[in-house]
């Protein structure tokens, strides 16, 4: 698959697939001075300015500038020296968001940039967002996604690498069950088991359970960082997916659990540490895996409250964004700008289903070769 200059671009972002499933990474080579891209599913061997040993020839800052607009320099905005906004207003911006544990994630999307600049010029609104009377899907399901993108990102910055369950025992064991069981189950059965054995925590008891096993936890080992996010059964009840830095000590968790859950045997704890060959990879994978659960909330849970919290984290802050407005003014032409500077141990790389942009993860090999910016 050819992509040219940008005055001769091949339509890659049509060409490329658009579900979240699909999974590809560029590779580049030189030919006669000229980059060829492939889209491809294995490693390819980098350019040669792009190697280990030659990411410190690249020089960003030479073509791009801090962006100014109305006299106002506009912080962690670059502009290209060469780009000159065209008649219909849109740019193409490549915003960075780069985590303290390393690797960073980029996405690339054709952006109004004047509606962006008025906004910017005379301010837009700010705090706390006001619930409401009556809720769109459309608002819940973007809550939801904003949810899951700051659950993602937060993971991958504090470097997890274990995936820890907290569960309470609740409800008739499932296991083995026919679909003709979980019918009986679903219209009838629960509301009789719950009326003899009592009910089921709701979400707000389970935040109570974790704030309690946090505080317990801080007074012996300190501030440490998490990420918690409430996952609900089939069956009606929940559990706690938790994402957890360095060891995991079973014998100090447990008790202090029981001590939210109802004493001994009233809830486990059960640890999961990530294999992968690579160590950057634990953080991306466990993030994939927590942060998936956060849209699935609202999927399965009725009646869920705008603004309402759907899951907990220790105090983090992220890395600051940086934003790129490209040279070129196409989406398929961003990848022929930015070959010249992105080292290619690039993978993943995801097409919007609109396709109106892109977005990859860089994660390290653990033995340099860092983005150059």
């Amino acid at each position: 698959m050819m992509i040219a200059n940008s005055a001769t671009d091949t339509h890659l972002i049509d060409s490329m697939p658009s579900s979240a499933g699909s999974r590809g990474m560029l590779a580049a080579r030189q030919t006669g001075g000229s980059a060829r891209h492939e889209h491809s599913t294995g490693l390819a061997e980098p350019a040669l300015d792009l190697i280990e040993e030659h990411l410190t020839d690249i020089n960003l800052e030479s073509e791009y500038r801090s962006a100014i607009h109305a006299g106002k320099l506009l912080n962690n905005w670059n502009v290209h020296e060469d780009f000159k906004l065209d008649s219909s207003g849109h740019g193409v911006v490549l915003k960075v968001q780069s985590f303290d544990a390393g690797g960073a994630e980029f996405t690339c999307k054709l952006m109004n940039l004047e509606k962006i600049g008025n906004a910017i010029e005379f301010g837009g609104k700010t705090g706390k967002r006001d619930t409401p009377d009556q809720v769109s899907i459309d608002a819940l399901i973007k809550s939801a996604q904003r949810s899951k993108v700051r659950v993602r990102k937060l993971v991958k910055n504090m470097g997890a690498t274990n995936l820890v369950t907290l569960t309470r025992r609740e409800g008739p064991a499932t296991k083995g069950w026919s679909e003709s069981q979980w019918a009986a189950w679903e219209n009838g059965g629960r509301d009789r088991w719950e009326k003899e054995h009592g009910s089921f925590w709701n979400p707000d008891q389970w935040a109570a359970a974790w704030d309690k096993t946090r505080r317990n936890l801080e007074r012996v080992l300190g501030k440490f960082p998490y990420v918690a996010v409430l996952e609900r059964h089939r069956k009606g009840n929940h559990h706690i997916h938790l994402a957890w830095r360095g060891k995991v000590n079973l014998n100090l968790l447990r008790p202090i659990w029981a001590l939210a859950t109802g004493g001994k045997n009233s809830g486990n704890i059960d640890s999961q540490y990530i294999k992968t060959g690579n160590p950057f990879d634990k953080s991306s994978k466990i993030a994939r895996y927590v942060s998936k659960y956060v849209s699935k909330q609202f999927e399965n849970e009725s009646g869920y409250r705008y603004n309402k919290k759907r899951y907990w984290a220790s105090k983090q802050d992220l890395p600051e964004i940086r934003r790129y407005i490209l040279k070129t003014m196409t989406l398929d032409g961003s990848f022929s700008e930015l070959i010249d500077w992105v080292p290619f141990d690039f993978r993943d790389i995801f097409v919007f289903p609109d396709k109106s942009g892109w977005w990859f993860e860089y994660v390290p090999t653990g033995k340099g070769g860092d983005p150059p910016f």
